[in-house]
């Protein structure tokens, strides 16, 4: 056992100078050594910070030998290091040696090339450190918010970028406020008290002032005619959400297509701009309606990759618009003689999001709303559209109620949304408008033609911006989910075997969904207005893939399945339970008693029944006489009361052995095994080369082969399923006794694996059993031509309407989609606003100590942020009404976050005079900046990556608990993670890869709750509707955004309360209460014992040092959506 030294106090060193590299003598300090050794230790794995501090000591002392013998003798810093070295292989840290030695020679490296940091640098970063409360906020800002500066080759400071914004803010404003209002702001924002748009944040200076729709949050538009597409387009190449009307109201009002005529114009050259983009997009579907064709000329598009120097990012280069021109294309000509459906639209505007990319993001928020009757946009969803139609993923979809629906219809849906554990069509109950909005802005609204019936009901064409079903499986790093599991909960969707962060599911509301099945077995639920990815075209070497919603596909289309290939992860269950458990799916049975019983047969029984045996010992132990029995009737037996305890605890038991949801979220490892022991009893390896060889599992559960089929698709094997390869009938089989008896069968169906994937199989999976390993083997190794490779599709084989049922979505950060039973899925909000019109945020931070003055205070910031911000109206492209409109309206969302932080925010007098509060100052700061007062003002967001930033609770969602580790995954390229790496910031490999060959690693940041604050187990359902109800009658005048956590036993009581408060309901999400802990989860609730130490690595970080780690601009600017659950009532 170490025993903790402490190093020597500054008073009490003998030595007090030390000589830099630069000549400069500075105060020694041995405390700094310390935490050298330590964040190598942390490295390797070795040592702790009281070995640590011995080791230093020694190195200290061997100081003050030297000292004491040569007078006037000052040590230098390379000296302090050579001792360290020595000191750490004398003491046998040889891997911390290595490390630090290591470490040593980059840093001279980069020394030697000039590259350093300097003083003014480390200045601004420390000073800008105590305006974070935790490690982890530092880093959300240096990757999210942190912009490059060019002159300096550098990231700016948490200083330097509340700068830009002042100055921004400054240019704009000039002397309409005073310096010590300017003063006032700036404080704020710098200590994190009330925040701007954090779209603004990031874009302040050269790129908000080439145009201001960069610094806004949401949009929504109903479009009309291709100008209006075009400028969706714009808007969401500068970053901002953009939600839109499918409806017919506007959609009809589009030109009927005219019949191709062939005559064809010259080749349009695109310019290398937004503006140039959009103008090729126009002149597109212009051409194509008038019934001629036009080719387009990419050259001047800079190529993927090349940096985009304004808005920050990358390029995606021409493929993204050339695949938007063809889609858009493909669809008009379709449609000669008629008019594009609703759907066609809805279509089109989702590719627009695919096509997109606004610094660095290549997907965009979108929001959608249909008709209630409209079936296509209902069941776009449906079925395995994210295959055949995935841009349809990139938009959330709701539909329009316009009045209270009937007890049967709610009540439908509410069954539906429960069984379905997901949310899409979500709710946009438009009816309620009229009775929640504020008196001055309908006011405003009925000088608008067609917005309100002769009753004084709202029925268009206001919108909401961007918002699935929830018994949809959801591919994540920790494996495969439900969407009902994964309401709330941060995770990171894998795509196509992409890691891309999430902030969880919200419910949307109830629609209309489909079901589509394929040719090969997959099938998916989902509304009509739901994207699918689909095979436009495809030649031997070429295949072009387009977006389609569930309403426009039809019987034969392609749709294409997500490549999970060489995917792993880890969770609960070894490869050795998996095939325990998977044997005993095959040719097992349970008891009544729980006790498990796993069967063999064939020449090859023996040999499998000891291995068995073997597992079963290895994995739940058994008594040591346990070896298995023959039976005289031909087969062998291994029985296990504690196999039986295992299987009950993955939902297998004597009533039904179908692998439930338990086995489907359990690690690659548990797969392999799973599938390695069901086809060693049910499998088998068929064909010859003439034929194809093939690997085939039999069974007569359909669902259960269906099981099989998802999980095999998780890793990488695509397989196809034959129903009822052999109809149900009576049969001679063996009965037991040594004899034969007839007996009733089942149909049997058969999952069958072919061409690449077969190699797949036998090296993730394969077989125990010697015959059929060594057959499979065999047809591998004597193939003598190349096997036909994977194509990832499947053709649809039908599309049925299955009811109304609860809808979800979610927000991806980056790819802004995900694979729900291989489809891509998406975004919603919680602004109202009409056609052409944007909405910007601005936010308080409620903390755990704040009072009613402080929150006023806070409040007068908040609101002269969002009210300077309303006269950004400089939208160069757009229509002349998106400046009309927005001025006339001058939209605010002036936002609460922490709200489960801080119970004096939560006190609804405290709330209903800050709405007082903000109505008052807007009025004022409105009248001195020369502009209306805005008709609506208040409202509360979910706030993912801004919480973070501040380390607060997200707003109107509680936090994990008191002490927890958030969870944050990186690229293993990035400079960020290799300058945190390198100072002792714990992390870990992704789930499934090695420490040495990780191209995703997870970091660990250690998070307190304040005082006061409640979490999420501390709060029912009901507890979190009667909040959400007491925040939107005292303070917003938008819809509160918040996605609410149901218990199994809470769905009634929550219906009843949806349907007492329906008109006070704009829009609410639900998902199920899931309390599951997942290895590298992105929350884990630690002690305060595990949170002290964690803390204390954590105190010394420098991110000036980024500067020594990258040479170009490496920063992406982020888009954090605005809304979360419900509908954004924009």
């Amino acid at each position: 056992m170490v025993k903790k030294m402490a190093p020597a106090k500054k008073t009490d060193l003998l030595v007090k100078s030390i000589q830099k590299r630069n000549g400069a003598i500075v105060s020694f300090d041995l405390e700094r050594i310390v935490n050298a050794i330590n964040k190598a230790m942390l490295q390797t794995g070795e040592g702790s910070p009281a070995e640590a501090a011995m080791v230093a000591n020694k190195v200290y002392a061997d100081v003050v030998r030297i000292a004491r013998k040569y007078k006037n003798f000052v040590p230098t810093v390379e000296g302090i290091q050579d001792s360290v070295e020595k000191e750490l292989i004398l003491s046998e840290y040889v891997q911390t040696a290595k490390a630090y030695i290591i470490y040593r020679e980059e840093r001279a490296k980069l020394r030697s090339q000039g590259i350093a940091v300097p003083e003014h640098v480390k200045k601004l970063a420390e000073d800008s450190k105590k305006n974070f409360r935790t490690a982890l906020g530092e880093f959300i800002y240096y990757r999210s918010y942190s912009k490059w500066i060019e002159e300096e080759g550098r990231r700016e400071t948490w200083i330097e970028t509340v700068e830009r914004y002042i100055a921004f803010m400054k240019e704009n404003l000039g002397k309409k406020l005073s310096e010590r209002e300017y003063g006032e702001v700036r404080e704020a924002i710098l200590k994190q008290e009330a925040m701007p748009s954090m779209r603004l944040l990031q874009f302040a200076g050269k790129a908000a002032r080439a145009t201001n729709v960069c610094a806004y949050n949401c949009s929504y538009i109903a479009p009309e005619n291709f100008e209006d597409m075009a400028e969706i387009m714009y808007i969401s190449m500068c970053g901002t959400g953009a939600g839109w009307s499918a409806e017919s109201q506007n959609v009809q009002k589009f030109p009927q297509i005219k019949i191709q005529s062939g005559k064809k114009h010259e080749a349009h050259v695109i310019e290398d701009s937004k503006e140039g983009w959009c103008n090729a997009f126009i002149l597109g579907m212009k051409t194509w309606a008038d019934g001629e064709d036009v080719d387009f000329d990419y050259s001047l598009l800079r190529p993927a990759g090349a940096r985009l120097k304004t808005m920050g990012g990358k390029s995606s280069g021409p493929d993204p618009l050339r695949r938007l021109l063809n889609f858009t294309r493909e669809k008009m000509l379709r449609r000669q003689g008629k008019r594009l459906t609703n759907l066609d639209v809805h279509d089109i505007i989702c590719m627009i999001g695919d096509c997109v990319v606004s610094g660095g993001v290549r997907r965009s928020a979108m929001i959608s709303l249909s008709d209630l009757d409209d079936n296509d946009i209902r069941d776009a969803k449906k079925g395995q559209f994210y295959l055949t139609e995935p841009q349809r993923t990139l938009a959330n979809n709701s539909a329009v109620y316009v009045q209270k629906p009937t007890n049967e219809e709610f009540l439908e849906e509410w069954m539906a949304l429960i069984k379905s554990r997901s949310g899409e069509r979500g709710i946009f109950n438009r009816g309620s408008l009229a009775k929640t909005l504020p008196a001055r802005r309908i006011e405003v609204l009925k000088g608008y033609k067609g917005y309100f019936d002769a009753t004084g009901n709202i029925i268009g064409p206001i919108g909401t911006n961007p918002c699935v079903t929830d018994d949809t499986w959801v591919m994540t790093t920790e494996g495969a989910r439900r969407v009902k599991d994964l309401i709330g909960i941060n995770f990171n969707a894998l795509v196509d075997s992409k890691s891309y962060p999430s902030g969880g599911f919200f419910k949307t509301g109830e629609k209309n969904v489909f079901e589509i099945k394929t040719s090969r077995g997959f099938s998916f639920k989902a509304t009509d207005n739901h994207k699918v990815l689909v095979v436009d075209y495809k030649t031997r070497k070429v295949q072009k893939n387009i977006w389609k919603e569930v309403k426009d596909l039809k019987m034969g289309d392609s749709i294409v399945l997500n490549n999970h290939a060489e995917t792993q992860w880890s969770g609960r269950g070894t490869r050795s339970e998996g095939w325990l458990l998977g044997s005993l799916l095959g040719d097992g049975n349970i008891e009544k008693n729980q006790k498990a019983n796993l069967d063999f047969w064939g020449f090859n029984r023996d040999t499998m029944m000891q291995y068995a045996v073997a597992l079963v010992h290895e994995s739940v132990g058994a008594r040591s006489d346990m070896v298995g029995h023959k039976a005289q009737t031909g087969y062998a037996r291994v029985q296990s009361v504690r196999l039986g305890k295992l299987a009950s605890g993955y939902e297998m038991t004597n009533e039904s052995k179908v692998p439930g949801d338990t086995i489907e979220q359990a690690s690659s490892e548990f797969y392999e095994g799973f599938l390695q022991g069901w086809f060693d009893a049910d499998g088998s390896v068929q064909g010859n080369q003439g034929k194809g060889v093939s690997v085939r599992l039999s069974s007569n559960s359909l669902i259960s082969l269906q099981v099989a089929q998802r999980m095999l698709a998780r890793i990488g094997i695509i397989s196809c399923i034959y129903k009822n390869r052999r109809n149900g009938s009576n049969r001679l089989l063996p009965n037991g006794k040594g004899g034969y008896s007839l007996y009733h069968c089942e149909s049997n169906h058969e999952l069958v694996i072919s061409a690449s994937n077969i190699v797949r199989f036998a090296k993730r999976v394969s077989f125990i059993e010697k015959e059929k390993k060594d057959k499979l083997d065999f047809a591998l190794s004597h193939y003598k031509r190349v096997l036909n490779k994977e194509s990832f599709v499947s053709t649809i084989e039908s599309i049925d309407p299955i009811g109304i049922q609860s809808v979800y979505d979610c927000t991806v950060e980056e790819a802004h989609a995900f694979d729900g039973n291989g489809i891509m899925l998406h975004n919603c909000g919680e602004i109202i606003l009409q056609s052409k019109q944007f909405c910007n945020l601005s936010e308080i931070v409620a903390r755990s100590n704040d009072t009613e003055a402080s929150l006023m205070r806070k409040m007068k910031v908040a609101t002269i942020l969002g009210t300077y911000q309303s006269t950004l109206t400089n939208f160069p492209y757009l229509s002349k009404e998106w400046k009309e409109h927005c001025e006339k309206e001058r939209l605010l969302g002036v936002s609460i976050t922490g709200q489960w932080d801080s119970p004096e925010v939560r006190k609804p007098a405290v709330l209903k005079k800050l709405k007082n509060e903000a109505i008052r100052l807007n009025k004022i700061y409105a009248k001195k900046f020369g502009v209306n007062q805005s008709t609506c003002i208040t409202c509360v967001k979910p706030s993912g990556t801004l919480s973070q930033t501040v380390d607060c609770s997200s707003g109107m969602h509680p936090r994990h608990s008191e002490y927890y580790i958030r969870r944050v995954r990186i690229s293993a390229t990035d400079s960020l993670f290799k300058m945190l790496r390198d100072q002792g910031v714990p992390y870990h490999p992704e789930v499934g890869q090695s420490m040495e060959m990780a191209t995703t690693y997870v970091l660990e940041f250690p998070v307190k709750s304040p005082k006061g604050s409640l979490y999420k187990d501390d709060i029912t359902a009901i507890n979190q509707l009667e909040h959400w109800k007491m925040v939107k009658e005292n303070y917003t005048e938008h819809n509160p955004s918040v996605t609410v956590s149901v218990g199994d036993d809470e769905w009634i009581q929550v219906a009843n309360w949806l349907y007492s408060n329906w008109d006070l309901v704009g829009g609410l999400s639900f998902l199920p209460r899931d309390n599951h802990v997942y290895q590298l989860a992105p929350y884990e609730t630690i002690t305060e014992k595990q949170y002290i130490e964690m803390a204390k690595r954590l105190e010394h970080i420098d991110f000036s040092k980024i500067m020594t780690y990258e040479i170009q601009d490496e920063t992406e600017a982020k888009k954090e959506l605005a809304c979360a659950g419900g509908v954004c009532e924009i």
